[in-house]
């Protein structure tokens, strides 16, 4: 999981990251949405665990400049879908796709922030129901090369986006907790990492036991204050996992 919030704007250390993990025989980076963070001094009471200070890349920019540096998977974990436009998204999600190849995965959940929802102009309060509604036309315009689509929140007459992406349709993700069949699902998996090698294992272990195809380590509020300081972390769980 890219450190978003530790590892502040600087270009050169998202790429030694992404250089470094890859070294390190990791097989994709994840990264965190958030487009605007709230002020507590206008927000009294502030409770959220983001705000205006907490450092965030655009996801999807983010990775088209990754695509160019590692050869990894890249991964949304998660976009917060109902606060962005749908075709837009579908469109930034097929370019990301083909910049790398087809080694994207469009994790997408719900959100929480009321604040960044009406910065954007979309509605928190029916959020759940539109995002179905917006991975329904986005597979459409992954897979069609003209979509007519007239539903409940969305009107697209006669539309296509070009070029299609490679995956076809990209493979969507979505960030819950639920008790669905994990056989008949990839399902990803989150180790937050401690200076305890038997306690990172050990979640390891359960989540391999719970059925997990995939695993993200988390290096955040972990008192890394440098680049290199989370890849020596990384190390550690790397070496471990070996």
């Amino acid at each position: 999981m890219f450190p978003q919030t530790e590892l502040g704007g600087d270009p050169a250390v998202l790429r030694a990251y992404a250089q470094g993990v890859e070294v390190l025989g990791f097989t994709h980076i994840l990264a965190y949405d958030h487009v605007v963070g709230a002020d507590p001094e206008v927000h009294r009471g502030w409770q959220g665990p983001y705000d205006i200070n907490t450092t965030f890349h655009e996801p999807f920019v983010m990775l088209g400049y990754l695509a160019a540096v590692t050869s990894l998977e890249l991964v949304t974990g998660v976009i917060i879908l109902p606060q962005r436009q749908s075709v837009l998204v579908a469109k930034q999600a097929a370019e990301v796709d083909l910049l790398t190849g087809g080694r994207f995965r469009l994790g997408v959940g719900l959100g929480w922030n009321a604040v960044e929802f009406e910065a954007l102009g979309e509605n928190f309060t029916n959020r759940g129901r539109r995002s179905e509604e917006q991975v329904e036309i986005m597979r459409r315009l992954w897979t069609e090369r003209s979509v007519t689509f007239n539903g409940k929140y969305h009107t697209v007459t006669g539309a296509g986006l070009a070029p299609l992406p490679t995956q076809r349709p990209i493979p969507v993700w979505f960030g819950a907790a639920s008790d669905r069949d994990a056989d008949s699902m990839g399902m990803e998996g989150r180790v937050t990492w401690a200076d305890d090698p038997d306690k990172v294992a050990a979640d390891i272990a359960a989540w391999k036991a719970a059925g997990a195809t995939h695993l993200s380590v988390n290096t955040m509020n972990a008192g890394l204050a440098t680049v290199e300081d989370h890849l020596a972390a990384l190390e550690r769980v790397a070496a471990d996992l070996a």
